[in-house]
């Protein structure tokens, strides 16, 4: 990518946030970036964040970077151009996609918002397509998940749900560039709150539900600023697919309504027939979920490879989706039938059928209401064991919440550690510790997750036993003290701890 320093300043002064400029000395840009480390020859560098150091723009200008944008002026080189901005995150994003040549234009985007559900729903999506693309001999979906970003070529683990709007804008272009139709993006609240989707087109919105989650000082200050943030997303989009079940249905349809571009709102559920998409038959074992709904005008049978009734409204926005694309029936049926998502309702079981041991990404109390009533009724005459934790400055309300929905649920309790950055686990667990010992639960605290999963499959003694470890899953790290340690996954533990019950060894 190629353009002139100049044409960056004049969209500034064009979105009215330009304040000023000083030193200015026209250049070609190459690349922009906000991580000095990134910085080569001809760079245009973003000064942002609350840690940001003076250390790092200096850094950017000895490896190349000609001009820098910041809501502060910082004393640099006269041979740098410094560019005052009123807002940095929403100037990043407007530069970004300017840069990238607005790479959303030529795709087809699928924007998937909500408290939970989203990364099953991304990936429903992107089996689908890329079932109906391979028949086509097209290349297939792009995706960008709280898992992983793939844009044509290899994937690659995420670092956030949805990506600094550069990181966005580049992935994007990637996939424009190598002949991608189609991109599913998971879109977080954070996401929205700091702009880095702003100027996104995205074709079709799945607003899958909210709920009172994500309120800390380093989150959301209130749901009203969660709420608002989630809202974002109607004006960023042409057709919306909302929940008729959920609580806030009737808020986000007044807020959806208000959105001046978005052309249609259709609605799913899985009982009321007012919405555009219903479920009838619903059928649920240990290994599949099946139902019956219309789709292009017809009563059709449809079966996930995955656990859990409230997968069903994931697919259901999938379907709704399909449809609007005119995806065939066999693609559809097929795609849905062979997700499985890491870490999400995924299984291991035992040799001697006793032990099932099950890892969910469930960190939240919607996470909890939905999986838990589940695992007591595909495990009805198991003992059930949870381990859990909670994560420190984050949505304080989350440890009251998962203590009481997994003490009403679960025979045993293990708390383990799940980022609690700067505060202490202790804290941490002593909140949730208070709704468990209301239900005399028996409960344990082992901090290393690895350590709290063996010691919930030794306990297994001749009775059918189902562990249930949530809150991690695909994650390879724990966040403590502001520092990322590496760990192994959840996933990873489970195998390991099946194997080494199936050799008796554990």
């Amino acid at each position: 990518m190629k353009k002139k320093l100049s044409a960056f300043i004049n969209l500034l002064k064009e979105k009215d946030l330009l304040v000023e400029t000083k030193n200015f000395k026209e250049v070609e840009i190459l690349d922009i970036t906000y991580n000095s480390k990134n910085v080569k020859a001809n760079t245009l560098f973003f000064a942002k964040g609350e840690h940001f150091k003076p250390d790092y723009l200096e850094d950017a200008i000895n490896r190349g970077a000609k001009a820098y944008v910041s809501e502060h002026e910082y004393p640099v080189d006269k041979e740098v151009t410094s560019i005052i901005v009123s807002d940095i995150r929403l100037a990043m994003s407007v530069l970004a996609n300017f840069f990238f040549d607005y790479p959303s234009k030529d795709l087809t985007t699928i924007a998937v918002c909500g408290t939970k559900g989203k990364t099953t729903t991304a990936y429903f999506l992107k089996s689908v397509l890329d079932t109906e693309l391979k028949k086509e001999g097209e290349k297939p979906c792009g995706l960008i998940s709280s898992i992983i970003y793939f844009a044509g070529e290899k994937a690659q683990e995420s670092s956030n749900t949805t990506p600094e709007a550069i990181e966005l804008q580049r992935l994007l272009k990637q996939g424009v560039d190598r002949g991608l139709k189609y991109f599913v993006i998971e879109v977080s609240s954070q996401a929205l709150k700091y702009e880095r989707v702003e100027g996104v087109a995205f074709d079709y919105l799945a607003y899958l539900n909210i709920s009172e989650d994500h309120i800390s000082p380093m989150e959301h200050k209130d749901f009203q600023d969660y709420f608002a943030s989630g809202a974002k997303s109607f004006s960023l989009s042409k057709k919306a697919i909302l929940n008729l079940d959920d609580k806030y249905y009737e808020a986000n349809l007044k807020e959806a309504k208000k959105a001046k571009n978005l052309e249609s709102i259709q609605t799913i559920s899985l009982e009321n027939t007012q919405a555009d998409r219903f479920v009838e038959d619903i059928d649920l074992d240990r290994y599949h979920t099946s139902f019956t709904t219309t789709y292009l005008g017809k009563k059709e049978r449809f079966k996930l490879a995955i656990q859990g009734a409230f997968n069903i409204y994931n697919a259901l926005a999938c379907i709704l989706i399909a449809e609007d694309l005119h995806i065939s029936l066999e693609s559809l049926q097929a795609g849905l039938a062979k997700v499985k998502v890491p870490g999400r309702m995924q299984s291991f079981e035992s040799e001697d059928g006793l032990l099932t041991i099950v890892v969910d990404y469930a960190h939240n109390k919607l996470s909890f209401e939905a999986l838990w009533p589940d695992i007591a009724s595909l495990y009805a005459d198991y003992e059930k064991i949870a381990i859990f934790g909670a994560p420190g400055n984050k949505a304080r309300n989350r440890r009251e919440e998962l203590g009481q929905i997994a003490a009403k649920y679960a025979d045993k309790i293990i708390l383990t550690m799940e980022d609690p950055d700067t505060e202490s686990l202790e804290s941490i667990n002593k909140r949730i510790i208070a709704q468990i010992e209301k239900t005399n639960t028996p409960y344990l605290e082992i901090a290393d997750r690895r350590e709290a999963l063996f010691t919930a499959v030794k306990s297994v003694q001749d009775k059918k036993t189902v562990i249930v470890i949530t809150g991690k899953s695909h994650e390879t790290s724990q966040k403590i003290q502001g520092k990322y340690y590496p760990i192994p996954t959840d996933i990873e533990i489970a195998e390991e701890a099946m194997d080494l019950y199936n050799q008796n060894k554990l």
